[in-house]
């Protein structure tokens, strides 16, 4: 195998596969994501207000604090900048004539309330849950969420962290041989951030008799590997640099 500055890995899970599928860019679409975020985080400012408005009047405004939006246990960018706008959008509500909250960043004396929740991926959905939890007792007073449509912008902001190289993970990972992600045949090529040592999966089931070929793009040194899944799982080729320079490239009848 040629040396690189980086040495990359990418594996593909076979089914059965009868048509040709790449790994290359993917269209950009600049910037949708944030106004979505925008809007759909103003609505839900706007039901938790509305709850808090209907709470019991005390002498003294009710404690409100933010916490976190995690994605799998992990903080994400996304999470972030959720947090944030609700932050911006209750510390403004907070300021209207009477308002029966304030925001505090303060863990004495303890929040009444508490303003968290998670970021769920489903396909190309992402939910964003937020739940209004009185700290007292621990109830959630208010439970709603917020789907966002996946683009190249809320793909970046998903990325908990980086690997010891410096370079970004992609929005696929974390995948594995055991959960592989669901390639389409003929569908737009599969764009990933390759790290030092990185392994991507894919798995792909093919519907007619052909031949699969498998391919990257790119200016790094690649190696696909092609299996059958199973326990273990059968190797059927190995391909280094049958591509495009240090790009791999397999072709198998299926």
């Amino acid at each position: 195998m040629k040396k690189s500055i980086r040495h990359l890995i990418l594996s593909v899970l076979l089914v059965l596969v009868a048509a040709g599928t790449g790994l290359a860019a993917q269209e950009n679409q600049a910037e949708t994501g944030l106004a979505q975020v925008d809007a759909a985080s103003r609505s839900i400012t706007s039901s938790l207000v509305q709850t808090l408005r209907n709470l019991p009047r005390q002498n003294e405004k009710y404690r409100l604090q933010l916490g976190n939006f995690a994605l799998n246990g992990e903080n994400a960018a996304l999470g972030s900048l959720w947090a944030n706008n609700l932050a911006t959008f209750l510390a403004s509500a907070a300021a209207a004539p009477g308002a029966n909250m304030v925001l505090t960043l303060q863990d004495a004396p303890p929040p009444d309330f508490m303003v968290q929740g998670e970021l769920v991926l489903a396909g190309d959905t992402i939910r964003v849950y937020t739940r209004l939890i009185r700290t007292g007792d621990s109830t959630v007073l208010k439970g709603v969420w917020s789907d966002l449509v996946m683009d190249s912008v809320l793909a970046g902001m998903l990325l908990p962290s980086a690997p010891d190289d410096g370079t970004p993970r992609d929005r696929y990972e974390p995948d594995s041989q055991d959960s592989p992600l669901a390639a389409d045949l003929g569908a737009s090529p599969v764009d990933r951030t390759l790290h030092t040592g990185d392994e991507d999966w894919f798995i792909i089931q093919s519907t007619a008799r052909g031949i699969l070929v498998a391919q990257t793009t790119g200016n790094m040194d690649t190696m696909i590997t092609l299996y059958v899944p199973g326990s273990p799982s059968e190797e059927l080729q190995e391909d280094d640099d049958s591509g495009d320079g240090d790009n791999a490239r397999i072709e198998y009848p299926v």
